[in-house]
Formats: C-alpha cells, sequence, structure tokens
C-alpha cells in the first residue's frame, strides 16, 4: 500500500500492516480495526459513517414508500396487465437497489456478497422495460411476427435501397435474442460471483482478477442489450410517440448508467489504491460506503422522474371513460411476480437460433406473452385500445 504526504502517516502504517494480516490469515480486515476507525465530524456527535446510514436510510425510506404508492396506483388500475406488469417491474428497480446501498453501508461486510443481487435485477429491468415497448407497437402476440414483417414490407416499397436480406420477424427475433441474453448472463454472473466470495481469500489477487472478468462480461452483456433497445425504440418510436417511450427509456437508462460509471470509476480507484483515509474519513468509508451513498442519493433524486415517466394516470383515466376494464388486485401481482413470460423469452430467443423456421407467425413474439392474456378477458381489448399509432402500419 503506498503512502501518502500530508496524510496522518500512521494511520496509512495501520491500515497496511492491517491488510497484510488480513491477507495473510486469509481473511477481510476486522471492522472494528483502523480501516473502519475514524472520529467524530466538527462540531458533532457522529461519525461520516454514522452519517451516511442516517442519510441512506432515510432515502431508502422516502424511495421504498413513493415506488409502493405509484405500484400500488397501477395495481388499483390494472387496466393493461401485459404492459403494467413490466410498468411495475422497471419501477421496482429503485427500491432494489436503494436497499441495497443502505444494507452495504449500514454493514460495509456484506457489500461484496449485496452488490450482484441488485446487479442481476438491472437485466431483469432491462428486459422488462423491452417487453413494454414490443406491447405498446403490438399487443397481440400472435400475430407479432406477421406485424414486424409488414412493417419491413412497407420500408422496403418507398425505399430506393437494396432489398435487405432479412425479414422483419427475423430482425425483431434478433433484437430479442440481443436483450434477452442478459439474463442468463447476470444469472451466470451472479453466481460466479458468490462462488467467488466464498471459494477465495477477500484480500487475494485471484478475487481481484475474476472481479474485473465479470464486470467485464457484465459491462459487455449490459452494453448489447441497451443498444439493442434503445435501437429498437428509435426504429419504432413513431408508433407509440403518444405514450413517451424515450422519457421511460433514458428516465431507467441514465441512472443505470450513472451507477455503471460509477462502479468503474471506485474500482479503478481500488485497484490503484488512491483511497486517502483521513481521521474522519475511514478507508471502508471511501472504499465502500462513498460509492453506495452516491447510488443512494441517486435513487432518493431519481424516485421524482419515475412518478412522472411510469405513472399510472392514463390507465385510472381509461376505467373512468370506460376504455377498458379493471382487473382484481391479486391478480395485478399475480402477474407481476410471475417470471414466466421472461423466462420463456429468454427460452424462445435463444431456441430461435436453431429454429429459424419459426420466423412465422409463432416465434419468439408468441413466447414472450403467452401468459399475459389468459387470466384477463378483457385484457385483449384494453390493449389494443392502447396500441397508439400501430394501426396505421
Amino acid at each position: 500500500m503506498a503512502y501518502y504526504p500530508g496524510y496522518n502517516l500512521t494511520i496509512q502504517q495501520e491500515i497496511a500492516a492491517t491488510l497484510i494480516e488480513a491477507e495473510r490469515t486469509c481473511t477481510g480486515p476486522n471492522a472494528t480495526s483502523i480501516v473502519d476507525y475514524a472520529i467524530n465530524l466538527p462540531n458533532t456527535h457522529i461519525t461520516f459513517h454514522t452519517l451516511m446510514k442516517i442519510l441512506s436510510g432515510s432515502f431508502c425510506i422516502f424511495v421504498i414508500l413513493a415506488t409502493l404508492f405509484l405500484i400500488a396506483g397501477h395495481i388499483a388500475h390494472w387496466a393493461v396487465p401485459a404492459e403494467q406488469k413490466q410498468i411495475a417491474r422497471v419501477i421496482a428497480f429503485l427500491p432494489v437497489y436503494s436497499i441495497g446501498a443502505f444494507i452495504s453501508i449500514y454493514m460495509y461486510s456484506t457489500q461484496p456478497y449485496i452488490a450482484p443481487v441488485p446487479d442481476y435485477y438491472e437485466g431483469f429491468s432491462i428486459v422488462a422495460i423491452f417487453l413494454l415497448f414490443v406491447t405498446f407497437i403490438n399487443p397481440d402476440e400472435s400475430i407479432r411476427d406477421q406485424f414486424f414483417n409488414d412493417i419491413a414490407a412497407q420500408k422496403r416499397s418507398i425505399s430506393s435501397k437494396k432489398r435487405p436480406k432479412k425479414s422483419g420477424a427475423e430482425v425483431f427475433h434478433r433484437t430479442c435474442l440481443f436483450v434477452f441474453q442478459i439474463i442468463p448472463s447476470r444469472i451466470a454472473t451472479l453466481v460466479a460471483s458468490e462462488a467467488l466470495y466464498a471459494a477465495t481469500c477477500p484480500l487475494s489477487k485471484k478475487r481481484g482478477n475474476a472481479l474485473m472478468i465479470i464486470q467485464v462480461v457484465q459491462a459487455f452483456s449490459t452494453t448489447m442489450a441497451v443498444v439493442a433497445v434503445i435501437r429498437f425504440e428509435g426504429t419504432h418510436n413513431s408508433r407509440m410517440q403518444d405514450r413517451h417511450p424515450r422519457l421511460k427509456l433514458w428516465t431507467f437508462k441514465s441512472i443505470v448508467f450513472l451507477e455503471f460509471v460509477q462502479n468503474v470509476v471506485f474500482s479503478a480507484l481500488a485497484s490503484t489504491e488512491t483511497y486517502r483515509p483521513t481521521q474522519y474519513v475511514s478507508y471502508y468509508d471511501m472504499s465502500i460506503g462513498l460509492n453506495q451513498f452516491i447510488i443512494s442519493c441517486e435513487c432518493f433524486l431519481y424516485t421524482f422522474m419515475y412518478m412522472k415517466a411510469f405513472e399510472f394516470g392514463s390507465y385510472r383515466r381509461a376505467i373512468k371513460e370506460g376504455r377498458c376494464g379493471s382487473n382484481s388486485p391479486l391478480s395485478a401481482i399475480q402477474d407481476i411476480i410471475n417470471p414466466m413470460d421472461i423466462i420463456k423469452g429468454t427460452l424462445a430467443a435463444f431456441g430461435s437460433l436453431k429454429k429459424p423456421e419459426r420466423y412465422g407467425t409463432h416465434g419468439v413474439s408468441h413466447m414472450v406473452a403467452a401468459n399475459d392474456s389468459h387470466h384477463h378477458p378483457a385484457s385483449g381489448q384494453a390493449q389494443m385500445e392502447h396500441q397508439g399509432g400501430s394501426d396505421s402500419v
């Protein structure tokens, strides 16, 4: 560990000795040791760590209450299950990250085991927002492949460019593959991360190198899925303009992007040993607490944006105006927590690699939403009333 002039040399030496001892015994540094030592902030009776716990806990409570209100509003006005269950899943992204950040701050030793869980749910949310856009464009999965073929045919009829080699359905299935690959990828990295923490020493180079590989795999997988969703939204934006897809997409993805950048920055700082503890800010405050506290603050601020982007007012108005019916809250909760649409979509996306003949009327699109409407007799009519500009194609 490098020593930095201008900082308390004694503290730095004790931290170095603690880390050497932890590495020798294949344990993590004692949480009560010098790596977590700091005196109270000036003119206060609390440490910087305690201040972060208080603020992140307050932010976490606010985020949970606000998102519960938002999700409860959708459940109370469950008019279009295929859309609203994906919206509820995307909304849940904020409390998952906020709770993970608070637990990591409250008890630094839990951070390695907690961090992979929000990362996994991030992948789940990316798929959810993609399925939301697909439902906006064409809620009837039984004709979805033909729908995208018709769009492609219309584009070819007005374009002077060379006829594309792939049909509209094939392009859609390829997009599904790029998006859905994030599910098995995140499951694999989640299992690998937890196994790595259980099988390697906390300060070993093997763990550090393996974590770097896991982060690279996650970054590549996330980039592939996000780019596919952005391109899909850009291509079909005009068909769902009244649903504000760009607001929804960038509200969700901007916080994911910030979290990704923070992880890269703090990982680089850790690898270069540039954390500089002071008498008020401990080594753990810098290496773990600060990053998680920033995430907690971001979740708090983004809650207000989520209230606008994923509001339930349009569904409430549709019910009041008699344009669609409302389903029971129990069936709404079952829809939200039932992951079969995503599981089937993932299997179908990878299955399409071996079965190109499925690009007819029963491909990935059929399996993606196979369980969307059979619980809700009124959902088909409601979805057709909400499909926006897709009728013009």
